[in-house]
């Protein structure tokens, strides 16, 4: 179906505008709720990254909670860190405190993203 104008007023301009408020996933790093207003509660679930992550999170009182990264194909994340110090579930003897995270995650893994 063609669209009459300048190809951005289409149904879906508002879906992917709030999608790309609260996932990114570009040059290989997922960045949670990079645009969102920090006055305005908010989750989701299993919005699409590339690589083929699915991505859930919540924001809440002004900071982002219950991170779960699922790997359909299995791969590299490369997480943005939203917070000062994490661990992963799988292994929750390993602090992360830099602002990149790299998870190597297995095919149909799950693993939640913890703020310490």
């Amino acid at each position: 179906m063609l669209h009459g104008g300048g190809c951005l007023e289409n149904c879906s301009l508002t879906a992917a505008t709030l999608n790309e408020m609260a996932l990114q996933s570009y040059d290989g790093i997922i960045r949670i709720f990079p645009n969102w207003d920090k006055t305005i509660s908010c989750h989701f679930k299993n919005l699409c990254a590339d690589g083929a992550f699915l991505i859930s999170a919540k924001f809440e009182n002004g900071e982002v909670k219950d991170i779960e990264i699922f790997s359909k194909n299995g791969g590299k994340a490369i997480l943005k860190n939203p917070y000062d110090k994490c661990i992963l579930s799988n292994n929750p003897s390993k602090i992360f405190n830099q602002e990149l995270i790299e998870i190597n995650m297995e095919k149909n893994q799950l693993i939640k993203v913890l703020k310490i």
